[in-house]
C-alpha cells in the first residue's frame, strides 16, 4: 500500500477527541505555528464580585470599569446545545476543553470545540449600564484539523439580534497537515474591523455556524473552536456579566 494512502488512516485516531477531555488527554500536543493574520493581544481586566447563589449551577459575576472587558467562552450557557466532532458528538458542558499545560494558548485554560455543527452557536450574554457606540470586538479563535477562513457569509457574528455585515476576513492558518503529529493550532486575536454598539441592561454576542461544509468525519461544518471575546474603546461604563462555573465540574478531582 503507498505510503499516501496509509497517512490519513494513521491520522483517524489523533482526531476522535473524547468529550470533556484536556487537549493532551483527547488529542496531540499542539505545536506554535506562524499566524500571518493581523492580531491585537487580550488584556484580561474583570474581577471577579461574589457568587450567584441563585443559579441553578454554580456562578459568578465578572465586572470591569476600565475600557477593556473580556468573556471566556466556557463560562457561556451551554445548556442544550449539540456539537459535533469528527467521530462523534458532545453536548452541554462537555463541549468545554482543557487546555492542558497551556500548549494552545487559551488564555482562561479552557476553550469550547465541537461547533461543527450548522446554526450551532457561542452566546456572550453581558450587561452595560449605558448605551455606547463604536465599541471594538475581538474574538480569541483556533482551529483543527485544517485551516479555516471565516467570513461573513460562512460564520455569522451577531449583536443584540444583528448580523455584522462584511466584518473582515479571519484566516486561521497554521493547523496541522495529514503528515504532521501536531494539530491543534494556539489561539489567536482577531479584531473586527467594524464597531459595534450596545444597550443599557442586556446584550448578547452570538458566534454562529453558518454553513454546512463539511471538515471531514462527523465534522458536518466549518468552524473555529471558540476561546473568548473581548470589548474595548469604551469609556464611563460599566459591564459585567454571569459566568457559569459549573461547566468546568468535569476537570475536577
Amino acid at each position: 500500500m503507498k505510503l499516501k494512502k496509509i497517512l490519513p488512516l494513521l491520522m483517524l485516531p489523533m482526531l476522535i477527541a473524547s468529550c470533556g477531555k484536556s487537549s493532551d488527554e483527547s488529542q496531540k500536543d499542539s505545536v506554535s505555528k506562524p499566524d500571518n493574520t493581523i492580531t491585537s493581544s487580550k488584556t484580561e481586566s474583570s474581577t471577579s464580585t461574589g457568587q450567584n447563589s441563585s443559579s441553578a449551577s454554580t456562578s459568578a459575576s465578572d465586572t470591569t470599569t476600565s475600557d477593556k472587558f473580556t468573556m471566556e467562552a466556557e463560562y457561556t450557557d451551554l445548556t442544550g446545545k449539540k456539537g459535533a466532532g469528527y467521530s462523534g458528538g458532545c453536548s452541554g458542558k462537555e463541549m468545554v476543553q482543557k487546555d492542558e499545560g497551556g500548549k494552545a494558548n487559551a488564555s482562561n485554560g479552557y476553550w469550547v470545540g465541537y461547533l461543527y455543527v450548522s446554526n450551532l452557536s457561542v452566546d456572550f450574554v453581558f450587561n452595560s449600564t449605558k448605551a455606547i457606540d463604536d465599541v471594538t470586538l475581538t474574538l480569541r479563535l483556533s482551529a483543527e484539523i485544517k485551516d479555516i477562513v471565516l467570513t461573513s457569509d460562512n460564520y455569522k457574528v451577531n449583536v443584540n439580534g444583528t448580523d455584522i455585515d462584511d466584518y473582515g476576513t479571519i484566516n486561521l492558518s497554521g493547523t496541522s497537515t495529514s503528515d504532521s503529529d501536531n494539530y491543534v493550532r494556539p489561539f489567536s486575536n482577531h479584531k473586527l474591523k467594524k464597531k459595534i454598539s450596545l444597550v443599557e441592561g442586556e446584550n448578547t454576542i452570538r458566534l454562529i455556524t453558518a454553513n454546512s461544509d463539511g471538515m471531514g468525519g462527523t465534522m458536518y461544518a466549518t468552524a473555529p473552536m471558540v476561546d473568548a471575546v473581548t470589548l474595548s474603546d469604551f469609556k464611563d461604563t460599566n459591564l459585567s456579566y454571569n459566568k457559569i462555573e459549573d461547566n468546568l465540574s468535569l476537570f475536577e478531582e
